[in-house]
């Protein structure tokens, strides 16, 4: 029954394929938001003129890549909204005492279906708890570490699932189970509120850090060059010339 809805393959991430030692998949098949992103940033972010090209670029492409987790987390927060409201429509509709479309509930079901099954970023929003975390590379203090991003487990649910796969019947599913899939919902949405929060945190940190490290290099004093004056030119022109006399006296 459930028609996945995927949505145009933005070439953000890349496979596992030719991928660099610091941005590989892992062992365990961790997909990777280093790859591509990384390329993406290089060709986008311009550098600060007073600061070194690969301290910038690195700088910026860590930022930008966890803020792609965040914006991943945040589509996966607002299709489990919209599943919540659909169950609340289909809750409604199902009360004896209103009045409406008997089919129209229908409509509110493939409706979750389609949201469960989007991608986002060529990545799943929801799973069935299989599926690799989406794994940003940082280095914070000096120290590389590792920010996942996890696909929702939603499509694992026990109430969740039996509800996509129960099929038209002839009428809208019991309102049991219904209820029971918004507490499931909601769950889900606790759980991605926390882990963006705390991406959020991390990003914060990132950007304080970013900002630091530019002041110092930017209050590092330059290497000039000394002006000659006219007289100091003048004065080396006639001392070669006379040398250059003596010598062929």
């Amino acid at each position: 029954m459930r028609n996945l809805l995927f949505t145009k393959n933005l070439n953000i991430i890349t496979s596992s394929k030719a991928t660099p030692t610091s941005c590989r998949v892992g062992s365990s098949g961790q997909s990777n938001l280093g790859t591509s992103i990384v390329q993406v940033g290089d060709q986008n972010q311009i550098p600060h003129p007073m600061l070194p090209y690969s301290s910038q670029s690195r700088q910026s492409v860590m930022i930008s890549n966890l803020k792609l987790g965040i914006e991943y987390k945040s589509k996966q927060y607002d299709n489990l909204s919209s599943i919540n409201d659909y169950l609340n429509e289909i809750i409604s509709i199902s009360n004896p005492r209103r009045d409406s479309n008997s089919s129209t509930w229908l409509i509110y079901l493939q409706s979750i279906a389609s949201v469960s099954g989007e991608r986002h970023l060529n990545f799943p929003l929801f799973g069935h708890g299989v599926e690799p975390p989406v794994r940003v590379h940082l280095v914070l203090d000096g120290r590389p570490q590792i920010f996942e991003f996890h696909v929702s487990e939603l499509l694992n649910r026990t109430h969740f699932k039996s509800l996509m796969y129960s099929g038209a019947g002839t009428g809208p599913p019991l309102n049991e189970l219904l209820h029971d899939c918004l507490s499931e919902v909601m769950d889900e949405l606790l759980k991605v509120s926390t882990e963006r929060s705390n991406a959020e945190l991390t990003l914060d940190k990132l950007e304080i850090l970013s900002i630091n490290k530019a002041k110092l290099l930017m209050s590092r004093p330059r290497k000039t060059h000394r002006n000659h004056t006219i007289f100091e030119k003048l004065f080396q022109l006639l001392s070669s010339q006379i040398f250059q006399k003596l010598r062929s006296a």
